[in-house]
């Protein structure tokens, strides 16, 4: 562990027009980390298919648990084919 940041209830100063507090958070927490190819696990609360790619953009790998139905998800995902 390298930062930490006590939850206050959300954090509106780390949400923009197109990202949530909770990715707002994770970026800020990153932002240190960036460029150097760090693996980030987080749980299905912090997991966002843009997320992931932001981080990927920022050289940063991501694993975390997601909800097939959370928004943004592919409408395919977790289907058998």
């Amino acid at each position: 562990m390298y930062d930490i940041a006590v939850y206050l209830g959300k954090q509106l100063l780390n949400a923009a027009s197109n990202i949530t507090p909770s990715h707002g958070t994770v970026l800020q927490l990153t932002r240190e980390v960036e460029g150097d190819g760090h693996k980030l696990f987080m749980d299905n609360y912090f997991s966002l298919l843009q997320m992931f790619s932001d981080l990927y953009n920022r050289k940063i790998n991501g694993c975390g648990t997601i909800c097939h139905n959370r928004q943004g998800m592919p409408e395919t995902l977790g289907q058998r084919p």
